[in-house]
């Protein structure tokens, strides 16, 4: 028995009566297909997941055609659809074209029609589907043409310029007046031909005479540097925008990105005159600081509230840059605070931080604007400044604390090898120092400023003189009433001395010095202090002059206590006063809130820094007794405050007559101890953490301050 599909039934195969279809039958059929295509909606959809997404109405009609065995005629019924017949075969057969079909297709055609017709697709070319597809701008043979056409250059060529002179990005910089609103734009084509300025007014839109912002600058080199710069040299700032974007489109103009030797400021924008902006700072602070558009030198200096502190020193050789070059030369190079610590500089750029005086008065008009000051501008071999140091110390102070420093105005008058009566009111040296004060006054002025001195600093007595004790008085009166009047400040400053350390006259006429410092800073503490002794500084040439770590060092203990000065906490000298009971004699220092302890000796554990000396630099004497220092010890006071020493000696001295204790004093004229003076001490107090350290210097990591030389009746 052979099993018929309804197919061939219907069309009569095999040709037998029997397997005739009913007429009627068909009519039937004929009416049910016309009333249900008649009555509903016929939905077509490839799979059956999208034809139940479709919501009908009972009756209507539905197509599942690429649903594999899903396919099929489908009716909604009772809010579903409903399967009610399968595809027919060749329906089911077109549902798809066979990929092999299309592998008889010529390379790089695409069937299409160029014009209409009827019959077999044509294959058309790729020029012909560019042309249908409006491709005809596109050069195939040259990249540069692509993707813009003449036309769209041209208009583009109108737009805002985005390429600048030699293909180098810029940017305008919107100007605004002191009236607080935008009177136009700084832009590199305007630059050229009008100073500089794009005027958004009439007639009162002048470019300012020499005016000129270049928001980048390429250099000598050829290099692409980020930023403007009116004028030339380091110091200026660099006012950078959309570095990492900027950056990339200027490589792929062909350039490379270097920023010029000024900083990177952040948030630049006008206030009156000036142009200010936020700048990173070393110890990870940010500072806002402003250059004047118009000025003599690329500088931005410290914005703050109050007045630009003068920090200047005078003296002898130890005070400045004092030394054989190439024997002792500088390592800190540079200027780490470039817009806090400032020197003064000339028309032409020209930077003057110290003044050898040699006899002669400076000329301080030819210094029209500040310059950050740097540890001398020529001469790789030269020493290290102290004067300057001092004032890196004084900002590192700041920073320890944290704190900015207002901006500090840093000068040295010095001249070598020299009495004190070469610094006395009338010499050169004295009214320079003078002078640099009052011009300080006068350039701060330009940033909108005002200045105070709240100390002053003198370094000198390596050549001894008699009456040292009644000339350093005098010197102290007249150092603080001409800077007083010179800055218009309320107060005096205070006269900060430093006890100066050398081996070759160790003799007598040094050491006297450092008692004569020591007694006039104990007839007025208020007015007169010792800052620092030196002779925790190693000596180089002629057994004089402090090694660079040791000028770092004594700058930054002095620098810390210009600071407490600035700040109001006060400083009172290093000193002990003494008490004897029997063998024992007590020491009491003034400590300023710091606890006393030992160096542990050169190269220790502990931050040891002083080569080891014995007795830590006391020593005892009388005229009889024969008694010895048997120990040194530190105590603590009523309060728990390490601050007395117990001298013990090996027996009472009793009535002897002459009973001396000295410290760091040196009495049997020892020379040099590898390079270290024989009058030298151990005892000291911890400051601050050292910035000099975290600079990478060779030196302690803290401030420390040693006690002053000195000698008591006990």
């Amino acid at each position: 028995m052979v099993t018929l599909t309804p197919r061939d039934v219907f069309r009569g195969n095999p040709p037998v009566d029997t397997h005739q279809p009913d007429p009627n039958e068909v009519v039937d059929l004929l009416d049910r297909m016309m009333s249900m295509i008649a009555a509903g909606v016929v939905t077509y959809q490839d799979d059956l997941t999208g034809l139940q997404a479709f919501s009908g109405t009972d009756g209507d009609i539905g197509f599942v055609v690429s649903d594999g065995a899903n396919n099929g005629v489908y009716e909604y019924q009772s809010d579903e659809w409903v399967k009610t017949a399968d595809l027919p075969e060749g329906f089911a057969g077109l549902n798809s074209i066979e990929n092999a079909k299309l592998a008889d297709m010529a390379t790089q055609t695409l069937k299409g029609r160029s014009a209409a017709g009827t019959g077999a697709p044509e294959d058309l070319t790729a020029a012909q589907v560019k042309a249908l597809l409006a491709l005809s701008n596109v050069n195939n043979t040259s990249d540069s043409a692509k993707p813009v056409s003449a036309a769209q250059k041209t208009a583009l060529d109108g737009k805002s310029d985005l390429l600048g002179e030699d293909g180098v990005l810029q940017w305008p910089v919107a100007w605004m007046g002191p009236d607080g609103r935008v009177h136009g734009y700084i832009d590199h084509l305007a630059r050229l031909a009008a100073g500089g300025f794009l005027s958004l007014d009439v007639g009162d839109g002048t470019a300012e005479d020499g005016f000129a912002i270049e928001p980048i600058i390429t250099g000598a080199g050829g290099e692409v540097r980020l930023g403007w710069d009116e004028q030339a040299g380091a110091g200026g700032l660099a006012f950078e925008v959309a570095k990492q974007t900027a950056g990339a489109l200027i490589e792929k103009a062909g350039g490379t990105v270097t920023l010029r030797s000024g900083q990177t400021a952040f948030m630049a924008h006008d206030v009156g005159t000036m142009r200010v902006g936020l700048v990173a700072q070393l110890g990870g602070f940010m500072a806002e600081v402003a250059e004047r558009r118009l000025g003599a030198s690329a500088v931005a200096i410290a914005r703050a509230p109050g007045p630009i502190e003068i920090c200047m020193t005078m003296g002898q050789s130890n005070a400045g840059t004092g030394g054989t070059p190439g024997v002792n030369p500088r390592k800190l190079t540079g200027a780490p605070f470039q817009n806090s610590v400032l020197g003064f500089s000339t028309v032409t750029g020209t930077a003057v931080f110290q003044t050898a005086s040699a006899g002669s008065e400076a000329d301080t008009s030819v210094l029209v604007d500040f310059l950050p000051w740097q540890d001398f501008t020529s001469g790789t071999g030269n020493p290290q400044n102290q004067g300057g140091m001092i004032a890196f110390g004084l900002e590192a102070a700041y920073r320890a604390r944290g704190a900015l420093g207002p901006g500090i105005a840093c000068h040295v008058d010095w001249h070598g090898g020299q009495t004190i009566a070469t610094f006395a009111k009338g010499q050169p040296s004295y009214e320079n120092l003078i002078a640099h004060h009052v011009r300080a006054v006068d350039l701060a002025a330009l940033y909108g400023r005002t200045v105070q001195a709240t100390a002053v600093h003198y370094i000198q007595g390596e050549s001894w003189s008699a009456g040292y004790q009644a000339a350093l008085d005098t010197l102290c009166d007249n150092l603080r009433s001409d800077i007083q009047t010179a800055t218009g400040q309320a107060g005096a400053p205070v006269v900060l001395l430093a006890q100066i350390n050398e081996v070759g006259d160790e003799g007598g006429t040094v050491d006297d010095v450092a008692l004569d410092q020591l007694a006039v800073a104990a007839s007025r503490p208020e007015e007169v202090k010792i800052s620092a002794p030196m002779y925790q500084g190693r000596l180089t040439d002629s057994d004089i002059h402090l090694d660079a770590e040791s000028r770092m060092m004594v700058g930054a203990a002095i620098g810390d206590v210009h600071q407490r000065l600035i700040a109001g906490a006060g400083w009172d000298t290093l000193a002990f006063s003494a008490s004897r009971a029997g063998a024992v004699i007590t020491l009491t220092y003034e400590t300023n809130g710091m606890d006393i302890e030992f160096d542990p000796g050169a190269g220790q554990p502990g931050d040891g820094w002083v080569k080891a000396v014995s007795d830590y630099g006391f020593e005892y004497s009388d005229d009889s007794s024969g008694a010895t220092i048997s120990d040194v010890a530190v105590v603590p006071d009523s309060g728990g405050r390490l601050s007395k020493i117990e001298v013990t000696l090996s027996t009472d001295p009793g009535a002897a007559a002459n009973k001396l204790l000295s410290y760091a004093r040196n009495h049997a004229g020892e020379t040099a101890d590898d390079n270290w003076a024989g009058a030298r001490g151990m005892i000291r107090c911890r400051g601050p953490r050292s910035m000099f350290r975290d600079m990478g210097f060779a030196v302690p990591e803290f401030i420390w301050h040693y006690a002053v030389q000195q000698e008591v009746a006990v």
